[in-house]
């Protein structure tokens, strides 16, 4: 609960002590925000009668700072500028000190005093920490947020890639780095397991037809990415493009050989947009720029093109 109405009048019914509450909050935002609750209870130059509220959000937390009927809400990115933020909230500027009388007090009169003119009405009091405080919490709310800080995401993922018109399971592996929309990493695919023997066109010979060949067709693929990602609720989306050194291995009864071709490649991701960790969705294309190539003698062309759907778990690695 919030702390109560915080009364800018001479004097107090009890001493307040501004409050920390959490929902939610992954371990690193919890800590952060129980040291804040001890220095806040600590220090004397923040609003007292202050409540903070700290929620859990898929891009960092939301802060909602209340005093009295006023509140301020802010969207921080990373724990390291929780404190910082809420700070810049409570803290009451210093007051200009009164100004001691230059003359003793008249002495008290002997008869009532005249009323005074309307001119020299008594002043109404001026709580100027509180205002000091709304105009703080108006200014709050019209800048912009934390900047985003870069982070580096470790990924693994499942599923299927087509080379030759036949799907195959391949495991790949990423790494990337973001910081704000912008991204950019490395990944890496293994075809392993699950390749189809084909068969190539029987050649007639001498009024026979020969036996078909068979071949197997396997592939490991490199590349780089670049590319934009937009939050849009719950979801990340990200885009990328780049290109990718792929190596395809035919092997047949007699031979193995073996091709590495440079493609360029796209990919398409949608997660869930989490702190630490989060499974996500991805496809991806990429073709030859040039054209097809015989790799055997009794094989077909070496395909011009690969597309792969995943699965995947990614990890927040640093920081």
């Amino acid at each position: 609960m919030l702390a109560g109405m915080c009364v800018g009048t001479v004097a107090r019914a009890a001493p307040c002590v501004p409050s920390v509450h959490g929902v939610n909050l992954p371990a690193a935002w919890q800590r952060v925000s129980d040291a804040l609750a001890q220095e806040l209870a600590a220090r004397t130059d923040v609003e007292r009668c202050a409540g903070v509220t700290i929620h859990a959000t898929p891009a960092g937390a939301s802060v909602v700072v209340a005093v009295g009927d006023r509140r301020a809400r802010r969207a921080v990115v990373e724990p390291a500028d929780l404190r910082a933020t809420v700070l810049a909230l409570l803290l009451v500027p210093e007051l200009p000190p009164a100004v001691a009388p230059t003359s003793a007090p008249d002495p008290a009169p002997t008869s009532a005093p005249d009323p005074a003119p309307a001119s020299m009405a008594p002043t109404p009091i001026v709580d100027a920490a509180a205002d000091s405080l709304a105009a703080r919490v108006v200014h709050a709310e019209s800048r912009p947020t934390s900047r985003p800080r870069s982070r580096f995401d470790l990924a693994v993922t499942m599923g299927l890639v087509w080379t030759d018109q036949t799907a195959h399971l391949a495991p790949g592996a990423s790494v990337r780095w973001t910081s704000g929309g912008w991204l950019a990493g490395l990944e890496g695919r293994l075809d392993v397991g699950g390749a189809i023997l084909h068969e190539a066109v029987a050649v007639p010979q001498a009024g026979q037809t020969t036996a078909p060949s068979a071949y197997e067709l396997r592939s490991r693929a490199v590349g780089a990415e670049m590319g934009r990602q937009l939050t849009l609720g719950p979801a990340i989306v990200a885009a990328t493009l780049g290109p990718r050194v792929i190596e395809f291995v035919q092997t047949s009864m007699l031979e193995t050989t073996s091709r590495t071709v440079v493609q360029l490649g796209g990919q398409l991701r949608v997660g869930r947009a989490t702190h630490r960790f989060g499974w996500f969705v991805a496809i991806d294309a990429s073709f030859e720029l040039g054209g097809p190539t015989i790799a055997m003698a009794d094989a077909p062309a070496l395909p011009t093109w690969c597309a792969g759907l995943a699965l995947g778990a990614e990890l927040r690695a640093w920081p």
